[in-house]
């Protein structure tokens, strides 16, 4: 069933930019005087190089975790994203058009090109605001999951080593990074992301096994997602309703499902 819907997601993406691609054409063919070839060619390159990067804007939005970060980080961002969406689209195309059909064609084509930077930022903004509300969506029916489901704490013998460093291997490069310099840890496949003051990392191991081996009066996991290091914390808040939002030193905010908040208060004390 999961990946029926998600072939259907994917059916539905494509079915959208193909009915752009149709209107593209007819949209380019009322303003400038171009052969059909040439005008069907351009209509499927454009309306294929924006939905690729559509798809990887998606990507982007849901690994990239821009909306934790403050406003101005926020804007600037997005804003590299828009610049970024708008020149790849437009310029990629143009020079598939200049390479296809040469001069003639490409010049014919030029004052179209303002146009086509304008939809393609239109397009952007629309794609921009549908990812955003679909994997907001998804969080909340994670976050409703995981209010309903409470997470265990697992059972371990008394002599249960405790680890006191990470080891990650990047290419010929391996970083040995202190528990205590870790704000959190956050579930990324089947691989963790270890925030540091320096940066991130990815470490290929499970959240259960770090749940297991880091300090217990330091570390704990306030989201199936998220296992965050206590001394890192500056601030819990009431983020909406019974929900808590958790905002680290390096200023990454962070929801709290109900029992990753019961946890939490159990280690500090509350």
């Amino acid at each position: 069933m999961i990946f029926q819907s998600q072939y259907y997601k994917i059916a539905q993406y494509g079915l959208a930019w193909l009915c752009y691609a149709i209107l593209h054409i007819i949209v380019i063919s009322n303003l400038v005087q171009l052969p059909t070839s040439a005008l069907i060619v351009q209509g499927i390159i454009f309306s294929f190089i924006l939905s690729s990067l559509g798809w990887l804007l998606r990507l982007i939005m849901q690994f990239g975790q821009y909306d934790e970060l403050p406003i101005l980080r926020q804007i600037i961002n997005y804003s590299l994203l828009a610049i970024l969406f708008v020149g790849i689209g437009v310029g990629l195309s143009s020079w598939t058009i200049y390479l296809s059909f040469g001069e003639i064609i490409f010049k014919t084509l030029l004052p179209t090109i303002p146009i086509q930077a304008f939809i393609s930022l239109l397009l952007y903004v629309i794609l921009l605001q549908y990812f955003k509300s679909s994997i907001q969506n998804k969080k909340q029916m994670d976050d409703l999951h995981e209010e309903q489901t409470e997470i265990p704490t697992p059972e371990l013998p008394a002599n249960f080593e405790m680890i006191d460093r990470i080891s990650i291997k990047t290419g010929q490069k391996i970083d040995v990074i202190a528990v205590s310099d870790v704000f959190c840890l956050q579930a990324y496949g089947d691989y963790v992301l270890v925030f540091t003051e320096s940066g991130k990392f990815v470490k290929e191991q499970t959240m259960k096994y770090f749940e297991e081996h880091l300090p217990r009066n330091q570390f704990v996991r306030v989201h199936r997602s998220y296992i965050v290091n206590v001394e890192q914390i500056s601030k819990i808040e009431l983020y909406e309703k019974q929900t808590q939002q958790i905002t680290l030193k390096n200023r990454l905010q962070i929801k709290v499902s109900a029992s990753g908040y019961k946890a939490l208060r159990q280690v500090l004390g509350l």
